[in-house]
């Protein structure tokens, strides 16, 4: 049905021109494929308990999301640069693990983390965010479920960061656990071939306690850039970063300041509390705001404010060195070197009527704008000839989503196997239709030409 789109599934029997589908017709009846359809299930039966349903809104399609899952991992490994976002299978059933969100394209959705490869689109990771599901794990649990082989990893990694003061954000219970183990089960699967692999994310996850956890649990192999929120920033690097901001409100556009990324101070609730404690015994008026302490830079981490058309905050911990201060400006030669360089951005400016204007920007920044459309490009490339239909039960939907997210995993390996080949998606979906189908549809013919002959035999005699 991904490659002759109706709107409805009666139409591909329709005898009307132009809609019916002889393809479909030719395979078996319409109230046979119905009927099929609707009694599909993808669970195994000792798995539909009344427990596991209140738990788990996506328990009918647990099991075959886990095996495609193992599957994506196990078959190949994302090369080169890689990006962490949102994927969504759009759908409007009653579930609980629907989310509304008004900015996206799919507002009613159930969201999955992706993590995949910028260059091939293969999809690597993926786990969903675990809206409407009632159990007693963490997302990080259920995914450690899946694959036990990380469990010591991540109990090491959280008894070291509760152990280091220094590192503040990074609960057990919060979802930046799971995307830890996503990024860092990928570089467990490469065997270390990489000495360095870039993750691009957006200010949904940029998180400088969150860059600082996965490259300890990868041993230095995993760097990340990404746009960062202010509030996201951290205690002890708002008030440096919004310091920042202020410096460049009156400067032009393609300006930019490189801020120390500074480690959370051990003794900062301590202090701010006896600051807090000295504040009440003053009057109102001779009061004042609590400045936060620093603890020490972070090694090769920083923020990156560029003015754009408004200030973009970049967080990244794949500096060249480590800052040597608080506040680093683009007039020195070492802030350039600190930033990999200058490289050409093109901008849409005021002044600009046919060619974009050129400005002089840091490669980290340009590195983000350039790979932070991973996943949706792979989303892109999935809706144009989607398996999905309107369903009204969520396992039909999910089961739809994994054939699209099968056939765009092999896709990018077949590519990779015979580059010569410049098949297309549509041509290479039809080529698995027809290995599939092939040899009944030749049956089907050899039928209809028999029967025609013997009716030709027979009006002869």
């Amino acid at each position: 049905m991904s490659l002759s789109n109706q709107n409805a599934i009666h139409e591909y029997w329709s005898t009307k021109p132009f809609l019916g589908v002889k393809g479909f017709q030719d395979i078996m009846s319409r109230n046979k494929f119905q009927e099929i359809r609707g009694n599909l299930q993808f669970r195994p039966n000792n798995v539909d308990t009344p427990s596991i349903k209140h738990k788990d809104p996506l328990w009918h399609s647990r099991t075959i999301l886990n095996e495609l899952l193992k599957n994506c991992m196990s078959v190949a490994v994302v090369p080169g640069v890689a990006t962490l976002d949102e994927s969504s299978v759009r759908t409007k059933a009653k579930c609980r693990a629907k989310t509304y969100l008004p900015s996206k394209p799919d507002k009613y959705a159930i969201r999955f983390y992706a993590l995949n490869c910028w260059h091939s689109l293969y999809l690597q990771n993926f786990y969903d965010n675990g809206a409407g599901n009632k159990s007693d794990l963490t997302c990080s649990e259920r995914y450690l479920q899946t694959f036990p082989q990380l469990r010591t990893l991540y109990n090491l990694s959280i008894e070291s960061v509760s152990k280091d003061n220094t590192i503040h954000g990074m609960e057990e219970d919060k979802q930046s656990w799971l995307w830890s183990l996503q990024m860092t089960h990928m570089c467990q699967k490469s065997d270390g071939a990489q000495k360095k692999r870039l993750v691009i994310t957006d200010n949904f996850y940029t998180r400088p306690s969150l860059s600082r956890t996965v490259k300890r649990m990868s041993d230095g192999e995993i760097r990340t850039i990404g746009t960062c929120r202010l509030s996201f920033t951290g205690t002890t690097n708002r008030h440096n970063v919004q310091k920042a901001i202020t410096m460049l409100q009156n400067k032009p556009r393609g300006s930019w300041i490189l801020v120390a990324d500074y480690a959370f101070h051990p003794d900062h609730f301590r202090m701010k509390k006896t600051h807090d404690k000295q504040m009440k015994q003053l009057q109102k008026g001779q009061r004042r705001p609590f400045v936060p302490p620093v603890g020490d830079i972070v090694e090769n981490s920083g923020f990156i404010v560029y003015m754009d058309k408004q200030p973009v905050i970049i967080h990244t911990n794949d500096l060249k060195h480590s800052m040597s201060s608080t506040f680093m400006y683009p007039e020195h030669e070492e802030t350039v070197e600190l930033v990999h360089g200058l490289v050409p951005l093109r901008r849409w400016t005021k002044k600009c009527n046919m060619f974009k204007q050129v400005f002089m920007a840091p490669a980290i920044f340009v590195a983000y704008n350039v790979f932070m459309n991973g996943v949706d490009r792979m989303d892109q490339l999935r809706v144009v000839n989607p398996c999905r239909r309107k369903e009204k039960k969520v396992a039909l939907t999910m089961f739809t989503w994994v054939i699209d997210i099968v056939i765009n995993n092999v896709f990018p390996i077949f590519k990779n196997l015979f580059p010569e080949n410049r098949m297309t998606m549509k041509q290479f979906k039809h080529q698995i239709v027809m290995n599939i189908l092939g040899d009944q549809l030749k049956q089907i013919k050899t039928l209809s030409l028999s029967s025609h002959i013997l009716l030709q035999n027979k009006g002869g005699k």
